[in-house]
């Protein structure tokens, strides 16, 4: 036993001193925002083992959101990517973000006005590729500079009312992503089943505050049994004002418009639905997005009914509407899930859950293959779902054959 014990401890140490040897720099980015101009000014400075980063590399859809690159060393500005070679003691690269976007319709999913900003961290820092040294990690911080009067809410702690930290377990290169309010904005936080919700908006103008978190005091401890571990902090932002009407998902945050119910008349919810995807982040590969929206609508209905919010007969009666929905749909492989699909789809997942529930004599379930869907690197698909059910079951399961799925026999992704 003493043995094991010296062992282990040797081996704890080993590794200890193995990620203490490993390089860090700094990376600190500034947002100095102007409302006159609707911009950001954008700068990341390097610090400390400033050499550990070799290379960054830019890439967004949209090259005009984004005008006057320029830094130490080298800056190659393409129309969709652009890359930063450093160069010197304490490199900085500098940028300006336009913030209004506006989708198809002429609904914003971005905007800024004169007296707040709504937008994604991934638009204001847009993804970026690292090159370091091997094993070379970042430590990185985000400020931002307002208008007197303005404040802050991300999903990343908060050392400073403008100041927040940002670290990525997952990455070695960290970037502030995830949903951000700025302005004159109002806040409610609570703490609840070990998770920290800030849902905001502007003042007169957000989402239904207190609605919303007596909502997820009922419903939250559901997704953790579901799911598993949830993150420390979540953050809903919301405003009316010429804003999508809709609900749009982000890194431990999401989007939802003030005038969507908390429970439709059809006995789904968008903020439920978005939360499954800010629980998950699942991705879907090509032609597979019904399974990540399906997913996201089946668990808005079983959620609301495993908290006691619907009735059996209410959720019975929810199932048999989307069924009949989505009867008409021909193939369910697309790049884009339609409601009809999304509906469809959920048909397709019940009776995965409900022949897997039998095969297992109840011992697994949908909770099982959601959490393996969560812990897959790349993009999901049918294959990687048929592959899960089937360690499950023992069995390939009659509820995704090629039969039960419209359009199998189009689809490009087969086992």
């Amino acid at each position: 036993m003493f043995f094991r014990f010296l062992a282990a401890a040797l081996a704890l140490t080993l590794t200890s001193h193995s990620s203490g040897a490993a390089t860090v720099y700094g990376v600190s980015y500034t947002a100095t925002i102007n409302k006159d101009a609707l911009n950001a000014e954008v700068s990341i400075a390097l610090s400390g083992n400033v050499a550990a980063l070799k290379k960054l590399e830019f890439t967004f859809k949209d090259g005009k959101r984004y005008a006057g690159w320029k830094g130490d060393g080298s800056v190659e500005v393409g129309p969709n990517k652009v890359i930063w070679t450093p160069k010197g003691s304490a490199p900085v690269l500098r940028y300006v973000h336009v913030i209004p976007h506006a989708r198809k319709d002429g609904a914003y999913d971005a905007r800024i006005t004169p007296t707040w900003a709504l937008l994604r961290g991934d638009d204001l820092i847009p993804p970026a590729r690292a090159r370091t040294t091997k094993g070379a990690r970042s430590q990185a911080t985000l400020k931002f500079k307002l208008p007197k009067g303005w404040s802050a809410e991300t999903a990343w702690p908060q050392k400073s009312p403008e100041l927040f930290t940002i670290n990525n377990p997952r990455r070695s290169f960290d970037r502030p992503t995830g949903w951000m309010m700025l302005g004159e904005i109002g806040t409610r936080l609570d703490r609840i089943n070990g998770t920290l919700i800030a849902v905001t908006g502007p003042v007169g103008d957000g989402p239904r505050r207190q609605d919303i978190l007596a909502f997820l005091n009922w419903t939250l401890p559901e997704y953790r049994a579901a799911f598993g571990e949830l993150p420390d902090k979540f953050l809903i932002v919301g405003a009316a004002e010429k804003m999508w009407r809709g609900g749009l998902s982000g890194p431990n945050s999401f989007y939802i418009h003030p005038d969507r119910p908390l429970i439709s008349e059809n006995g789904t919810s968008s903020l439920l639905h978005e939360l499954v995807h800010t629980v998950q982040r699942i991705k879907a590969a090509p032609r597979h997005d019904w399974l990540v929206e399906g997913i996201a609508e089946f668990y808005a209905i079983e959620i609301l009914h495993r908290s006691g919010g619907s009735s059996p007969e209410r959720y019975a009666r929810t199932h048999e509407w989307l069924r009949d929905w989505g009867k008409n749909v021909k193939s369910i492989y697309t790049s884009r899930s339609t409601g009809e699909i999304t509906a469809r789809s959920v048909g397709i997942l019940k009776a995965l859950d409900d022949e897997l529930k039998r095969a297992t004599e109840g011992k697994k379930g949908i909770d099982d293959v959601s959490r393996a869907l969560m812990r897959q690197r790349e993009r999901v698909s049918l294959k990687q779902l048929r592959q899960i059910t089937r360690e499950l079951a023992g069995r390939d399961l009659k509820a995704l054959s090629d039969a039960a799925l419209p359009g199998a026999e189009t689809s490009d992704d087969q086992p």
